[in-house]
């Protein structure tokens, strides 16, 4: 499918504003891409496509995570928002064609990050926390770790969302942490 399709698809089923942030998620994953040596145009679609499930009910997320098949942890079910990324991965197959899976894999992966990262997913990982419409406190810290390199700017961005769920009491999502874990060491130098 091509993208003005997807655009309207997406028009139909999102408000403005998450399609502008989806825009822009689109061309940020393609411009990090481009400078950490990755498919932009790949980069491009997964962040065009990122958020397809993020206006979903937590009943519609739950009801089609058990549709497809879509394992709801013990985190999910007290957090079913987290789920529209790997709800949103099976949309990509189902309602967009995409048959890409690295692409699939960093729509599923850009809430919680995974301890095994590819540099796609990770590039879309950090697009959605630094695209230009980002204006919260410390959003330029985090632009700023993205230049040095996609490790930089992925441990600084799993930082700055872990202690934002930590200060309002929320509970994190075990594959963040462990992404957390992995990535911090490979960052200092130090391997797990």
């Amino acid at each position: 499918m091509d993208r003005e399709k997807i655009i309207n698809i997406l028009r139909s089923t999102m408000p403005e504003k998450r399609l502008n942030h989806s825009l822009q998620v689109s061309e940020t994953a393609a411009h990090l891409a481009m400078n950490y040596g990755c498919d932009p145009g790949r980069a491009a679609l997964a962040g065009l496509l990122h958020d397809c499930a993020r206006d979903r009910s937590d009943e519609e997320l739950l009801s089609l995570a058990g549709e497809y098949g879509i394992n709801i942890s013990f985190v999910e079910s007290r957090c079913p928002l987290i789920l529209h990324g790997p709800v949103g991965a099976a949309l990509c197959r189902d309602r967009f064609g995409v048959d890409d899976k690295e692409v699939i894999r960093a729509v599923a992966l850009h809430t919680t990050g995974s301890p095994e990262m590819s540099l796609l997913e990770k590039v879309v990982y950090i697009a959605d926390k630094i695209e230009p419409g980002r204006r919260y406190d410390g959003v330029a810290v985090l632009r700023e770790a993205a230049r040095r390199g996609p490790d930089e700017g992925l441990v600084a961005c799993l930082a700055h969302f872990m202690y934002y769920l930590i200060n309002k009491g929320e509970i994190i999502h075990p594959d963040m942490v462990s992404a957390w874990n992995i990535m911090a060491l490979k960052v200092a130098g130090r391997n797990f």
